[in-house]
């Protein structure tokens, strides 16, 4: 079932598009640390699975991040896709 479909049932119509956000950083390493230290969702996962597991988690992410990074001269960059739905009444 599609999204529009999920809401159409419930008399809203729906417009989506697909849209992008851009993170950078200075390196992956810097923007691990960020999100380590102010994230919301980091901050409970690190209370939820204890310090050791959270090191653990934070050193895969990092490794992704690294995978992952758009950027050539040494800083981070990451382009994430998103879709935005915006919904009226029928």
């Amino acid at each position: 079932m599609e999204l529009s479909e999920l809401f159409s049932e419930h008399g809203i119509a729906l417009q989506c598009e697909t849209r992008s956000q851009v993170f950078t950083a200075e390196s992956a390493e810097s923007a691990n640390d960020e999100w380590k230290l102010n994230h919301p969702v980091w901050l409970i996962v690190k209370q939820t699975i204890g310090d050791e597991r959270f090191e653990a988690l934070s050193q895969q992410v990092l490794d992704a991040l690294k995978e992952g990074n758009e950027a050539d001269d040494g800083s981070f960059r990451f382009t994430s896709k998103y879709l935005l739905a915006l919904g009226s009444p029928v």
